[in-house]
């Protein structure tokens, strides 16, 4: 299983611009979380050599908040997407119950 399938964006071209804003956010918070590394071995190096100072905790702490706005970012941008793709989708009758795999769906669980 592919976690994305690229036939998406030419079935259904509401997709691409949702795709692409997500992309660019995955992209910020992935250098975010590289950057958030190095501010932390620069804090651990900062106390073992008894340097005072304030900078390393203050980026250290200023990258969480960034890593924390790209979190809301992305649910943000997820529930956009999926209200701009959701009406655009090929509408499709539900594939049958088989009876063995997906007793949820057709409600046999609640028997």
């Amino acid at each position: 299983m592919r976690p994305f399938d690229p036939r998406l964006l030419t079935q259904v071209p509401a997709t691409r611009k949702p795709v692409l804003a997500l992309g660019a956010i995955g992209a910020g918070q992935g250098l975010a979380t590289i950057a958030l590394a190095f501010a932390v071995t620069n804090l651990v190096v900062a106390v073992a050599e008894g340097r005072a100072g304030h900078t390393p905790v203050v980026w250290l702490v200023g990258l969480f908040a960034f890593r924390g706005l790209l979190a809301v970012a992305t649910e943000r941008f997820g529930s956009w997407a999926g209200r701009r793709v959701w009406p655009a989708r090929a509408v499709r009758p539900p594939a049958p119950c088989c009876g063995g795999c997906c007793l949820w769906r057709c409600g046999a669980m609640d028997a």
